[in-house]
C-alpha cells in the first residue's frame, strides 16, 4: 500500500523539482499545479493516512506494542498525509476537481473504517479503525477548505487516542494478553484509573460536548452544514459520527461494565506510576486541550456562520441512540439473525478477501504467463541461446575440421607441438 503512496510522492517531487529548483511551498511557480499533479500528491497522501481503497495496512500495524501504537498510530507517522495536504492546501484551494476528490475520499474512508469498527472484537482492531476513520474526518475538512480544522483535530485527536493505546495495552497487560473484549467486563472495580481514562478517550473520541474531541469535531461537522458540498458525502460524514458513537460506547459497555468474564485467579496491578501518571496526563489533555486550542490558537478570522441552538443539541441525541445501538450490538450474540447482519459489518465491502486473494492470484497468474511465456522465448532464446550460438560456432566448426581421422594430420600437429614448445622453453631459460 505504501508503495503506491511513493510512486504519487515521487510524481510530485519530480515536477516540483522541474518546476522549480528550491522546493518552497511559497513559490510563485507552484501556484498553478496540474490537475494530475495534485492527484498524484492526493494518492500519496491516502496511502500514508490510510484512506479508503489503501486503508488496510493501519490495522495491520496494530499488531505492533502497544506504546509504539500510542506514538506513532496516534499523532506522527498516519497524519503524514493528512499533513502534507495541509501544507499544500493554498495550491489545492483553487482546484475543485482535488477538493471534490478530498471530501469524497475522506467520506468513504470515515464511514467504512467507522462501519468496519462496529463489529471489531479485538480492542487494538476497534482504536486502529477508529484512527482510520478520523483520518477521514481529516481529509473531509482539507476538502471542504478548512484546512485549520483538520490541524485542529490532529492537535485533539493526538490526546485521547494516544490515551485510547495505552490503556489497551495495560488491559492487555494485565489480562494476560487477551484482546477480546468479550473476554472482559467489569474492569472497573479491578483497574479504576485505566478504564476511567479509558471511558473519558472513548467520550472525546465520539466528540461528547465539552471534551477535546467536540470542538474539532463540532467545527468540522458544522462548517459542512453551512457549506455547499457534496449531499452524499455530508451523509456519510453524519452516519460515520454516530457510529462513532456506537463503537466507542460498546467499548466501553464490554470493558467497564457488567460482570467479568475473565478468569477469576487473574491478579491486576495498577501500582505503576509511570504508567498510570503518562495516561491521566493524556487524560487532562483530553479534557480541556480543545477548549485551549480554540481560544487561542485558531484563526478568529472569516468569521463562520454557526448553526441554530436546537441542532447543536442534536448531537446529545445521536450519542443517546448510540448508546441504545451498542447496547442492542452487544446483546447480538442471542439473536442469530442479527449476529449474522453483524458478521456481514465485519468487511462490509469484502474488501480484503477481494484485494489479498482474487487480485493477488490473477496478479501471480498473469506475472507466470508473463514469465513463463514472454520472458522465456524472447529473452532465453533470442537474447541469450542465439548470440550464445552464433559466437561458439566458429570454434566448434574449426574444432570439427582438425577432427578428420587421419593419422599422419595428428602426428604432425604433435610434432609442431612439440617443436614449438621447445623453442618456447629455450627462450625462457
Amino acid at each position: 500500500y505504501n508503495r503506491m503512496g511513493d510512486i504519487g510522492f515521487f510524481i510530485t517531487l519530480c515536477w516540483m523539482m522541474k518546476s522549480s529548483m528550491f522546493l518552497n511551498f511559497n513559490s510563485p511557480e507552484l501556484i498553478n499545479i496540474p490537475t494530475p499533479i495534485l492527484i498524484s500528491a492526493i494518492l500519496a497522501a491516502a496511502s500514508k493516512s490510510a484512506q479508503f481503497s489503501l486503508h488496510p495496512w493501519l490495522a495491520s500495524a496494530m499488531e505492533g506494542p502497544t506504546p509504539v501504537s500510542a506514538l506513532l498510530h496516534s499523532s506522527t507517522m498516519v497524519v503524514a498525509g493528512i499533513f502534507l495536504m495541509i501544507r499544500m492546501s493554498p495550491m489545492i484551494a483553487n482546484n475543485q476537481i482535488a477538493l471534490t476528490t478530498c471530501l469524497c475520499l475522506g467520506a468513504l474512508s470515515t464511514m467504512y473504517a467507522a462501519t468496519s469498527a462496529l463489529a471489531q472484537n479485538d480492542i487494538k482492531k476497534i482504536i486502529a479503525y477508529s484512527t482510520s476513520s478520523q483520518l477521514g474526518l481529516m481529509m473531509v475538512a482539507i476538502g471542504i477548505g478548512q484546512p485549520h480544522f483538520a490541524f485542529f483535530h490532529i492537535c485533539t485527536h493526538a490526546f485521547f487516542k494516544a490515551m485510547l493505546s495505552s490503556c489497551s495495552g495495560l488491559i492487555i497487560h494485565n489480562l494476560d494478553d487477551e484482546q477480546d473484549i468479550r473476554k472482559m467486563g467489569g474492569l472497573q472495580r479491578m483497574m479504576p484509573v485505566t478504564t476511567t481514562c479509558l471511558s473519558i478517550g472513548s467520550l472525546a473520541l465520539m466528540g461528547t460536548p465539552y471534551l477535546s474531541g467536540f470542538y474539532s469535531k463540532d467545527a468540522i461537522i458544522e462548517t459542512m452544514n453551512t457549506s455547499f458540498v457534496n449531499s452524499a458525502a455530508l451523509i456519510f460524514t453524519l452516519i460515520a459520527t454516530a457510529f462513532t458513537a456506537v463503537y466507542s460506547l460498546r467499548l466501553i459497555y464490554y470493558i467497564s461494565i457488567g460482570t467479568p468474564r475473565m478468569n477469576s485467579l487473574m491478579k491486576f496491578n495498577e501500582n505503576d506510576f509511570s504508567t498510570l501518571n503518562s495516561i491521566t496526563r493524556l487524560a487532562l489533555g483530553s479534557i480541556v486541550a480543545g477548549l485551549y486550542i480554540f481560544h487561542t490558537m485558531l484563526p478568529t478570522s472569516p468569521i463562520t456562520h454557526t448553526m441554530p441552538t436546537f441542532l447543536k443539541q442534536a448531537g446529545l441525541l445521536i450519542t443517546a441512540m448510540a448508546f441504545l445501538m451498542a447496547y442492542n450490538l452487544a446483546k447480538t450474540a442471542d439473536s442469530p439473525f442479527l449476529n449474522e447482519a453483524k458478521s456481514k459489518l465485519y468487511d462490509p465491502l469484502i474488501y480484503n478477501q477481494l484485494l489479498h486473494r482474487t487480485i493477488t492470484q490473477e496478479s501471480l497468474n498473469i506475472a507466470w504467463r508473463i514469465t513463463a511465456h514472454l520472458l522465456e522465448k524472447l529473452v532465453v532464446k533470442k537474447l541469450t541461446l542465439e548470440p550464445l550460438k552464433n559466437i561458439n560456432f566458429l570454434p566448434m566448426h574449426l574444432s570439427q575440421t582438425a577432427q578428420s581421422g587421419m593419422i599422419k594430420t595428428y602426428l604432425c600437429t604433435m610434432l609442431i607441438t612439440l617443436i614449438m614448445a621447445f623453442i618456447v622453453v629455450q627462450i625462457i631459460w
